[in-house]
């Protein structure tokens, strides 16, 4: 995957799609796989905004069944298990311990009928049956539980990299024929509804300018669609009315399972999940007003995820926080609380002729993408129908998991010096494109070695990253290529930023 502007300056294409997140991703592979000629442009990096700092869950939305959203929970159930097959080495299993109490706002026996129903709604893309842990099983779990729970309930999700599955949707789209570009920021919009429309762009880089011409263009900026739109000329009430969510990671302390909890000072649905040898805790949910570029976790957000977190566990070692981040729900303007806002999307026409593409949840952004695409192609006379239902992604493979690795890390281990650790690693991260990867150490030892001596990254994905995924300035590696800018204290972290100042865009010697 390589950026090149001389493939969008003064080109016409069938759709340019706007926003390099997920939605905009799907869109531009959907509609590529059909034979359009499109063109995919972000103003930051690919996943820099709302798509890379989820909860990191694909899932049905358990928490949905009690406002009702039965359609939306069933369509996700069924997403899930397509990811779980296209993206098996991005999307993986976890299960999840619910613990009932006896002043829970949900009693227990909502939590198992709606267990049945998730499990129900799944139908054959159910991961595993729902059950209740025993007393005896769960004291073997070894959990440091403040309050033994009387009850507690087990179900199945899945967990993904998102940033990283963004990244792979973008690449199944070039690899279609789309033309893609990072930093680069529409700053004009010419449009007229039924003809060409000139859009003028900005590398941010460089501050080259370019145009290119489109039949039609659609908005996938997220919390920015309403931005883009007043840029456009378009008026009328905002149809994006983000909510804000944080996370906390702190350090691990062994947790093998996820946890979904109540928090006890709302009653809302909160989760404690082991990540990346680290261990995840969020999220919040709550109204934001303010500049979309100025989003931080507060001291208040954070005390509020720890008194979640301290209320029900109470480990050895306290955990360390060590990150926080802050991103914008771009849910669609309703008047409704923050947690009860629907997470169905809307596909707007506005009056400049330029489609939106707003709300809509990261698990369902396949479907969510044929039904867009499937609009635009009305919009194009082009009849192509959707084929990504069963699209295995660049790093995606069919054998069974076991065997994948099994044979993948002989592999690895035998052509490129890796050990078990390291080649379980990529091949976790990067699927059958691993030896792409590894090669690098063929090339320079020091390539082989760790980056930060606490997580398995390798040097040579930083020379990948900069190589095949269009990776350009030190965030680009530290936060959407890799997670590190996530998982490492401070400190840490600006030993990593001297690490890979080599590898980035114009980096003087």
């Amino acid at each position: 995957m390589r950026k090149e502007l001389n493939l969008i300056a003064n080109n016409q294409f069938d759709l340019l799609v706007i926003g390099g997140g997920i939605t905009g991703a799907g869109v531009a592979h959907d509609a590529a796989t059909r034979g359009l000629k499109v063109a995919l442009v972000e103003k930051k990096d690919f996943a820099s905004g709302t798509s890379g700092i989820s909860s990191k869950l694909v899932h049905g939305g358990l928490r949905y069944l009690e406002h009702g959203q039965i359609g939306l929970v069933y369509e996700s159930l069924q997403e899930r298990g397509r990811l779980l097959r296209n993206a098996p080495h991005l999307v993986k299993p976890l299960s999840f311990f619910l613990p009932v109490y006896a002043d829970s706002r949900v009693p227990g026996w909502k939590w198992r009928t709606g267990l049945k129903l998730y499990d129900l709604l799944a139908g054959f893309a159910n991961i595993a049956p729902s059950k209740t842990i025993s007393p005896i099983e769960l004291g073997k779990q070894n959990l440091p539980w403040v309050k033994f729970p009387p009850l507690c309930l087990q179900y199945f999700d899945a967990q993904m990299d998102d940033s990283r599955l963004c990244l792979e949707v973008i690449e199944a789209a070039w690899q279609m024929g789309a033309t893609v570009a990072n930093h680069l920021e529409v700053t004009a919009l010419d449009l007229f509804p039924g003809r060409l429309s000139r859009i003028q762009m900005r590398d941010c880089l460089t501050g080259e300018q370019v145009e290119c011409e489109a039949r039609v263009v659609l908005n996938a900026t997220g919390p920015w669609s309403d931005q883009l739109r007043k840029l456009a000329g378009e008026s009328g009430p905002d149809l994006i009315k983000p909510t804000k969510g944080v996370h906390i990671v702190l350090s691990d302390f062994g947790l093998k399972t996820a946890m979904l909890l109540l928090h006890p000072k709302d009653g809302r649905v909160f989760f404690i999940i082991p990540w990346m040898n680290r261990t995840l805790v969020g999220t919040t949910d709550t109204e934001w007003d303010g500049q979309l570029g100025k989003i931080s976790a507060t001291n208040d957000d954070i005390d509020y995820l720890m008194e979640g977190f301290n209320h029900f566990l109470k480990p050895a070692v306290k955990p360390e926080v060590m990150q926080s981040f802050a991103g914008l729900r771009p849910l669609f303007n309703a008047e409704a609380s923050p947690s009860s806002r629907s997470r169905e999307f809307k596909l707007h026409l506005g009056q400049s002729g330029m489609f939106s593409a707003v709300g809509g949840k990261y698990t369902t952004y396949r479907a969510m993408a044929q039904e867009i695409t499937d609009v635009l192609c009305k919009k194009l006379d082009v009849t192509n129908a959707c084929s990504t239902m069963n699209a295995l992604l660049p790093g995606g493979f069919s054998v069974k998991r076991n065997v994948f690795e099994s044979n993948g890390s002989r592999e690895l281990g035998w052509r490129f010096g890796l050990s078990l650790i390291d080649a379980i690693h990529l091949l976790d991260r990067y699927g059958k494109r691993a030896g792409l990867v590894a090669n690098y150490c063929l090339q320079n030892k020091e390539l082989a070695e760790r980056i930060d001596p606490s997580l398995p990254d390798l040097m040579c994905e930083f020379a990948f990253h900069r190589d095949f995924e269009m990776a350009c300035l030190p965030d680009d590696f530290l936060y959407q290529r890799t997670r590190l800018g996530l998982l490492l204290d401070n400190k840490s972290l600006e030993k990593v930023r001297i690490k890979v100042a080599p590898f980035c865009k114009n980096h003087q010697s």
